[in-house]
């Protein structure tokens, strides 16, 4: 009895090895790539090729929108500092909600691409910077750090640019299946937003309007974008479909005579902007003609824009539209279960309670 227990004991011990093994290998070629101070090419959304270290521990990121792309590829422990915005109060796109150690972090200078002596004080080894390639280059001759340049698109017809910087950063940080992953999880999304919508008959849509967008500050109801993703993702009828021809997401204020011909029988309404919006319809009353003021059908969305698109929210919001829209096609959708398994995907937590705490949203309005 005794021999066939120690038996099974060297037996475990050996399986033990051998998984632990090839781990332990794994760890020590890391270890020794960093030491022996082993580079790697890449090649940024500028098209410049920038020589970065094998291992990366420690991250800028300045610009727009750029924080939050290198949190959805799981960056979040090699953030070094932040730019000024992220310390402000009343300031909380998800990822801020998500990791709120970011409001603590050493400020590398104002929003908009930082500062380069601020930066350079933190030691990052990479520098993810979104703007003009120009502007990449003299961040990197101020620093001597990498800096590598990332472009977003706009999520509706140059989505893979995106999808390119996801690659990119992930390709950085050792993250390519991270990154991968997102990139087809997102393209999952979409697909079956469209699927549950393409084939219902025109004729018994509503006409909707997104209102209320922001676009470099708050903005009232006639703040719009066309075309408006969610809207398209859940193959809505934009009232704004006739008169605007954009192929790309563009930012526009809409004459207030055109928003009360279009007559929307939806209105969809940016969170962020909420008290502005209210002010807008206390001050106009002509807006009460239009339908969806008329008969009260006016929802509140996940905010659009927050220094740059959040993208996660825009898929959260497709969902809500969809549901509010075309309740028979959304009827197996939760909002609530549907949000946190977005939000998790793109930044590792559940934070649709966290967010009620300071949004209105997924409500109508009185």
């Amino acid at each position: 009895m005794a021999l066939n227990i120690m038996k099974s004991t060297k037996k475990l011990s050996f399986l033990i090895l051998i998984i632990l093994i090839p781990a332990l290998l794994i760890s020590i070629n890391v270890s020794i790539k960093a030491a022996a101070g082993e580079s790697q090419i890449i090649q940024d959304l500028s098209g410049r090729k920038v020589k970065v270290p094998s291992q990366i521990d420690r991250i800028a990121a300045v610009g727009p929108g750029t924080l939050r792309q290198v949190l959805y590829i799981d960056g979040i422990k090699r953030i070094v500092g932040v730019e000024q915005q992220e310390k402000t109060e009343n300031w909380y796109p998800s990822y801020n909600i998500a990791y709120p150690e970011l409001k603590k972090l050493p400020v590398i200078g104002p929003q908009h691409g930082g500062d380069a002596e601020l930066i350079l004080a933190q030691k990052p080894q990479v520098i993810f910077f979104r703007g003009d390639s120009g502007g990449a280059k003299t961040l990197k001759s101020k620093t001597g750090i990498p800096v590598i340049n990332i472009r977003l698109g706009d999520f509706y017809k140059n989505r893979d640019t995106l999808y390119q910087a996801w690659k990119v950063i992930g390709k950085t940080l050792n993250k390519d299946k991270r990154a991968n992953n997102l990139i087809n999880y997102t393209k999952k999304l979409i697909e079956d937003l469209k699927q549950r919508t393409k084939n219902i008959n025109s004729e018994k849509k509503p006409e909707v309007f997104a209102g209320g967008i922001a676009h470099h500050g708050g903005k009232g109801l006639p703040s719009t974008k066309f075309p408006f993703p969610p809207f398209k993702f859940v193959n809505a009828l934009n009232t704004a479909e006739d008169d605007l021809n954009y192929q790309n997401v563009t930012s526009i204020i809409v004459n207030r005579e055109k928003l009360l011909s279009w007559n929307p029988d939806l209105i969809f309404i940016d969170a962020f902007n909420l008290n502005l919006v209210k002010q807008d319809l206390k001050q106009h009353p002509e807006y009460e003609n239009i339908k969806a003021v008329k008969n009260n059908k006016i929802y509140s969305l996940l905010p659009y824009s927050l220094y740059n698109r959040n993208q996660e929210n825009i898929l959260v919001n497709s969902y809500f539209i969809g549901k509010t829209i075309y309740p028979k096609a959304f009827k197996d959708i939760n909002i609530k279960a549907k949000a946190d398994k977005i939000f998790t995907e793109f930044l590792g937590k559940s934070i649709y309670d966290k967010l009620q705490k300071k949004y209105i949203f997924f409500e109508k309005l009185d």
